[in-house]
C-alpha cells in the first residue's frame, strides 16, 4: 500500500528540486499545487509536474502515466488532472538525473488516447481508493515530446537526445 504522505512528500521533494535547478533557464513561479505547478513567468502558462523518484533507467524504458487519481470516482490523474487543471504542459521529472521531458498537455492526450497506450494499466492500492496507471515506453511518446531538458540545458527534442534518454 502507498503511503500517501510520503509519496507528497517526494513530489514535493522533486518540485522543488526542478524549480531550483531550472528556474534560471524558463523562469518559474511556483503555485499552490492543486491546480497546477508552476507559471512560466514569460507566457503565464501553466505546469504540472510529475516527478518520478526511481532512475528513467530502472523501469525499463517506461513513464508511469496516472490515468485515475482515484479509479473509483475517475478522477483525473496525470495529463488528464493537468488538462481539468487547464495546465498548458506536462512535465515527467526523473529526480534522480534530473531530466524532464516536456509534452504539451491536450497533444499528449490525443496522442495517448488515439494510439490506445492505457490499455496496459496497473493500480497503487492506496488507503481508501486505487490509483489506475499505465507504463509507456518513452520510445512511444517521443513523437509529442516538445523538450527534453536536463540540467545544464534545454534541448528540442531531437533524435540525438531521444537516443540519449529513451532507449
Amino acid at each position: 500500500m502507498h503511503n500517501f504522505v510520503k509519496d507528497l512528500a517526494k513530489g514535493k521533494a522533486g518540485e522543488d528540486d526542478f524549480y531550483n535547478l531550472h528556474n534560471n533557464k524558463v523562469k518559474l513561479t511556483k503555485i499552490d499545487g492543486f491546480k497546477g505547478d508552476f507559471i512560466k513567468n514569460n507566457t503565464k502558462e501553466k505546469i504540472e509536474l510529475k516527478s518520478d523518484n526511481y532512475s528513467l533507467y530502472y523501469k525499463g524504458g517506461n513513464s508511469m502515466i496516472e490515468r485515475y487519481s482515484n479509479s473509483e470516482t475517475k478522477s483525473p490523474g496525470g495529463p488528464w488532472q493537468a488538462q481539468s487543471h487547464n495546465c498548458t504542459f506536462f512535465v515527467y521529472y526523473y529526480l534522480q538525473e534530473r531530466v524532464a521531458f516536456w509534452y504539451e498537455t491536450n497533444s499528449l492526450i490525443d496522442y495517448i488516447e488515439k494510439n490506445k497506450l492505457m490499455e496496459n494499466t496497473g493500480f497503487s492500492y492506496n488507503k481508501g481508493y486505487r490509483t489506475m496507471w499505465a507504463k509507456i515506453s518513452r520510445t512511444k511518446l517521443r513523437p509529442v515530446c516538445l523538450y527534453v531538458q536536463t540540467n545544464d540545458k534545454i534541448s528540442q527534442a531531437s533524435k540525438s537526445i531521444y537516443d540519449k534518454y529513451y532507449l
